[in-house]
């Protein structure tokens, strides 16, 4: 059985044919049902071959011959064959092709060509007797009744099965501009009949423009897509966050290529698709879009704490990483959630925590833990925000009796002192408490004296009893 060459260079050409019009071609005809995905000619092919005709007006014509419109077929074959049988005066004429039809018909009974309301071209006989014999000789190879006229409304449809390709949808608001079914542009020359048509279909395109020109088409109906071209639409599920909305939104859309027949909001979206858009929208808006408490942020800084100096068997929970593996750790807790409004029912610090293994938890609170209790008894909040130097900001009064700096990360990392004046200011940073004792506290005493003399400060600070008040409460609890 016959084939196509897949590749051009096996036949002997005098001029080979560039690659694209050939791959081209080869596509058309697959389209046209004339070969099969291997190259294979059809039956339907065959039948197409023996007509002797372009391809796209042989395809058109069994077709037509099928569903009972062979005489407007051949008629338009005859007319898409030769050349335009209208001519402009001073402007392009009107590119419907019923008006063609209708031309060719007056001439048959007997009347003048030019329609009476034609005001933009002219129909000389001559071209119109042409198309008339083209259009019998096609009539009489089909066995179609010379005087039979068929329904002119078909137009549309037998255009489109010659010319699948350049279906062609209004653009929304716009009159006399078009959207071809291979998602080129296409215009009118000008304002006329089938400006304001939602569907055509152009048979005569100038595509040698950015926008291409329409010099031909005919008009069809959706149902008339929906009914002859199904098999070729598709089904689009849209399912994206929307970021003016704060949401995600699911949308069912009808495609024919490049052409949206119908759209609108698909009922049962799922699941998953629903909350993979969310996360797709955390990601473009940033993690702001989660409900960072103090707690979960805190939780955040001490994971990465531990990160940072025990090394990848901690996870890296860093915004940037957190980012980058969302759909690991946030994805299964978006399930049945749709908005920004939405987040904040989750349990942000659950979920981080569930990045770590059993025994990690346990050691989170060992390692790194919120608070610290320092000599005057209280507990005194870590700042982990820097991850290579945690804090603790305590007032300087309140370490007293203490000479070893306190550590975490199992005694790996010791903590930055910041030691505060009772004005909650910083007096001293150091990460060697002993030290500030022994050569730095002395200096530091004599200010604060000055400045707060109502407060507990002696002169051996390792034997004093540590405090957070001042002198008066102090002998008043004692």
């Amino acid at each position: 059985m016959p084939t196509l060459p897949p590749d051009p260079s096996e036949l002997r050409w005098l001029d080979p044919p560039p690659a694209d019009a050939y791959e081209q071609a080869q596509g058309l005809l697959r389209r046209l049902g004339a070969v099969g995905d291997d190259g294979t000619i059809t039956d339907h092919g065959r039948e197409m071959a023996e007509l002797g005709l372009h391809p796209r007006l042989a395809h058109m014509l069994i077709n037509a011959r099928a569903l009972g419109h062979g005489a407007v077929a051949c008629d338009l074959a005859a007319l898409l064959s030769e050349r335009d049988i209208f001519k402009g005066q001073g402007e392009a004429p009107d590119v419907d092709l019923r008006l063609r039809l209708e031309a060719l018909r007056r001439l048959r009974r007997g009347e003048r060509p030019t329609p009476n309301h034609a005001r933009s071209y002219v129909v000389p006989y001559g071209a119109v007797g042409h198309v008339r014999k083209v259009a019998d000789h096609w009539r009489r190879k089909l066995g179609v009744d010379r005087d039979t006229e068929g329904d002119v409304e078909a137009m549309g449809l037998l255009t489109a099965f010659a010319y699948p390709d350049r279906i062609a949808q209004r653009r929304e608001g716009q009159t006399g501009r078009f959207r071809l079914r291979n998602g080129r542009a296409a215009k009118l020359p000008r304002p006329q009949l089938l400006s304001d048509a939602d569907y055509l279909v152009a048979a005569h395109v100038d595509a040698r423009r950015r926008e291409n020109r329409i010099f031909l088409a005919a008009p069809i109906s959706e149902d008339e897509i929906v009914d002859y071209f199904g098999c070729e639409i598709e089904t689009d599920q849209d399912v994206s966050w929307r970021a003016d909305a704060q949401r995600v939104q699911a949308r069912r859309r009808e495609q024919l290529g490049a052409l949206t027949l119908t759209e609108g909001p698909l009922e049962s979206p799922d699941p998953t698709a629903v909350a993979e858009a969310l996360a797709a929208g955390i990601r473009e808006e940033g993690l702001d879009l989660l409900p960072w408490t103090d707690h979960a942020r805190q939780l955040q800084h001490r994971i990465q704490f531990l990160h940072h100096h025990l090394g990848d068997d901690w996870p890296d929970v860093r915004n940037d990483a957190l980012l980058d593996t969302l759909e690991d750790w946030l994805l299964p807790h978006l399930y049945g959630l749709k908005r920004a409004d939405d987040l904040p029912q989750l349990n942000l610090p659950n979920i981080l925590r569930e990045r770590l293994t059993y025994d990690q938890r346990d050691r989170l609170e060992d390692w790194a833990p919120t608070h610290v209790t320092v000599p005057s008894g209280f507990d005194r909040s870590i700042d982990y925000s820097d991850p290579d130097t945690p804090v603790l900001a305590v007032r300087l009064q309140e370490m007293f009796g203490q000479t070893e700096t306190p550590r975490i990360a199992n005694g790996r990392v010791p903590l930055t002192l910041h030691l505060l004046s009772p004005a909650q200011r910083p007096v001293q940073i150091t990460q060697d408490l002993a030290h500030f004792w022994a050569d730095t506290y002395y200096e530091v005493r004599k200010d604060m004296r000055g400045r707060y003399p109502k407060h507990y400060w002696p002169e051996d600070p390792l034997d004093a009893t540590p405090t957070h008040t001042t002198k008066a409460r102090m002998e008043a609890n004692s």
